[in-house]
């Protein structure tokens, strides 16, 4: 079918209220193949897309909030449905288009995602995630075994945490071909932890911590540039303990 919009996009009831738990699942092996489109998947409610779903040919060109898959919630003070997003592949030919963007989202896990972008090409600035006013200390989002990839980065980041509450494990975030202000991460309001990741880029920063308050424990945090630090913090209250940062070229480490 040639679709060249919006693939899928879900509701809440008719009623305006929140879903409950389970409301809408994408799952099993569905193959989304697109010729440009700039959506995939949007959700107003309780989603679960798993199972080893397959995105490709995304393109953007609408701004945010374009993105593959993208979910909100209007109201997450009396939101109570989960939202998980897991064992997909998002690949081939994903440009100027956020991966999965998640905006105020409190119940979610986001897990076991494989992202390949392949860059820009000179229009919006595009994640691979991308968080904005998700989770809480009480629901925090979990990020687990992600691995997000981009190729020729120009107006790219990895992984862009606004105003959110992150728990982080052993995810994989490289930016390759890097050009600039580009970040493998950029976490700007946000507080979490993160652990056993490794975070790198060649040619920008592997990671910015803007005013955020993170733990941050046993990752590797490395890029090679001749200006740029690895890791660059902008206040914030952050706990470093037990990694490894580091520069390859003559740019400092922190």
């Amino acid at each position: 079918h040639n679709i060249t919009y919006m693939f899928i996009q879900l509701y809440g009831t008719p009623d305006g209220n929140p879903c409950t738990e389970n409301d809408v699942m994408v799952n099993d092996t569905n193959k989304f193949f697109a010729n440009g489109a700039p959506y995939g998947i949007r959700s107003t409610n309780g989603t679960e897309i798993n199972g080893g779903n397959i995105f490709d040919g995304f393109y953007g060109g609408d701004g945010d909030p374009s993105a593959v898959i993208y979910v909100t919630n209007t109201d997450p003070l009396n939101f109570t449905g989960q939202t998980m997003i897991a064992d997909n592949v998002l690949t081939g030919g994903l440009t100027d288009i956020n991966g999965i963007f998640a905006e105020n989202v409190p119940y979610l896990n986001i897990e076991n995602n494989n992202i390949r972008m392949d860059g820009d090409m000179g229009g919006n600035n595009a994640n691979g995630i991308k968080l904005v006013g998700s989770g809480n200390s009480t629901t925090p989002v979990f990020l687990v075994n992600n691995n997000v990839e981009i190729i020729q980065a120009a107006n790219d980041n990895g992984i862009f945490g606004d105003n959110s509450y992150i728990m982080m494990n052993k995810s994989d975030v490289d930016l390759t071909g890097a050009n600039g202000n580009v970040y493998s991460m950029y976490l700007t309001g946000t507080s979490g932890y993160m652990a056993n990741s490794q975070i790198g880029t060649s040619g920008g920063y592997a990671m910015f911590l803007d005013n955020s308050d993170m733990g941050i424990y046993y990752n590797a945090i490395a890029n090679s540039s001749g200006s740029l630090p690895a890791l660059m913090i902008n206040g914030g209250t952050n706990v470093m303990r037990r990694n490894i940062i580091q520069n390859q070229l003559a740019g400092m480490a922190i």
